[in-house]
């Protein structure tokens, strides 16, 4: 069995709202996480398409699956895409999705003095995925620590490094054999909430 490298994943976390993440553990590999993004259509950038496609065709990008948000045709320079997931994989042979039979997952934010501030609520699908879920009442608990008015795209959230005013948090998978491995973690900023 390969071992779960640790991935540092920063969260951003808006206060009032439902927030879910799905990762999906791979064995000898990082985890490859995949979270809801802000709405939009970002576009890729592309040489000159040389055949049309439809709306939803699933397109492979660097290693990361897009899908369309609209046809494009002949010649395009650019896919709109429905949302550019969070890619934390890195290429490799012969991966191969953790086996989580008999696996329970933990998860926790706390302040950097330890003080804990929130628990996510756990699930293993069949599939392998690990999920991850606070309700709007558990965000709106949340103690906002983004600036008002701070925006921060999500580049700069995973680029950044842990700063006094961030909460941290992780997860910890325990195997049946009570062994113990920690695949994510990362600093959490909670924003604000406006409407009440």
């Amino acid at each position: 069995m390969g071992v779960v490298i640790p991935v540092k994943l920063n969260l951003l976390i808006k206060q009032g709202a439902d927030y879910a993440l799905s990762i999906k553990v791979l064995q000898g590999e990082p985890i490859k996480v995949s979270a809801d993004v802000q709405p939009g259509a970002p576009a890729i950038p592309i040489q000159p398409l040389r055949s049309p496609l439809v709306a939803g065709t699933n397109i492979d990008f660097d290693g990361i699956d897009y899908e369309l948000s609209e046809d494009v045709g002949l010649g395009a320079i650019a896919l709109p895409v429905v949302a550019i997931p969070l890619p934390l994989e890195r290429n490799a042979k012969g991966q191969v999705v953790a086996d989580l039979a008999g696996c329970t997952a933990r998860s926790q934010i706390r302040k950097q003095s330890g003080e804990l501030i929130a628990i996510f609520t756990p699930a293993i699908d069949p599939d392998g995925f690990i999920l991850l879920s606070l309700t709007n009442i558990q965000t709106s608990a949340l103690p906002a620590n983004l600036v008002a008015g701070a925006s921060i795209n999500e580049s700069e959230l995973q680029l950044r490094e842990p700063q006094p005013c961030d909460y941290l948090w992780d997860v910890e998978l325990i195997y049946p054999d009570s062994r113990i491995e920690c695949p994510l973690e990362g600093a959490v900023l909670v924003a604000r909430e406006v409407t009440v």
